[in-house]
């Protein structure tokens, strides 16, 4: 799904609008932002493509649980998390008011705002306020499809954790990868949803 809902205007060159919409924030190989010592691993953009503030940094494996804490410890919004399988390359966030500008379907729009519903009581993990509903992978579709619905399986086991806890279990998501190199974006202040995804 492309971070641009408009899409190109009638003059513009649609193929040159896709790669610049595309374009990748870190490169393989790319040294951590926090330590500097190793290859940075892990892309956190809590800007989601410019589209709001903030600074995008390369975090390697060591650095990475801390970034992620930075993040998340002073999550205000709520969010439906889908965890990441080893293969996808990117984790991608939206606000439940956009997702019909992101061309998802209906049926996923009202799953997601249905489990948005049950969040606000207390984290499974450490009993502080839930920000997050964390699901398994096998909650969605994992050829995340354009005309059926991502959702296949909504009610997944799934736990209820604070914005720490949450950044603990990407942290061991992420780590847990195939790729050399992620790039994920991280919740706003609002409802919304954070998905696997690839850019290949």
């Amino acid at each position: 799904m492309s971070r641009d809902p408009t899409g190109p205007e009638p003059w513009e060159d649609e193929s040159a609008e896709e790669d610049e919409a595309y374009a990748p924030l870190f490169e393989e190989g790319q040294p951590c932002d926090l330590c500097g010592a190793s290859e940075g691993r892990v892309g956190i953009d809590p800007t989601c493509q410019g589209e709001y503030d903030g600074a995008p940094e390369i975090a390697c494996y060591r650095c990475l649980g801390p970034a992620l804490r930075r993040h998340y410890e002073g999550m205000e919004g709520i969010a439906v998390v889908v965890e990441p399988a080893p293969g996808f390359d990117s984790h991608d966030y939206y606000r439940v008011d956009e997702l019909r500008e992101y061309d998802f379907l209906l049926e996923d729009i009202d799953t997601i705002s249905w489990l948005l519903l049950g969040i606000g009581g207390d984290c499974d993990v450490c009993r502080k306020q839930s920000h997050v509903l964390w699901l398994p992978a096998d909650a969605i579709d994992s050829r995340l499809p354009d005309d059926a619905p991502m959702f296949v399986n909504p009610g997944a086991e799934g736990r209820f954790l604070c914005g720490g806890c949450v950044a603990d279990a990407l942290t061991n998501a992420y780590r847990a990868s195939e790729r050399r190199l992620l790039q994920v974006e991280t919740p706003r202040a609002a409802m919304g949803v954070l998905v696997p995804a690839t850019t290949d």
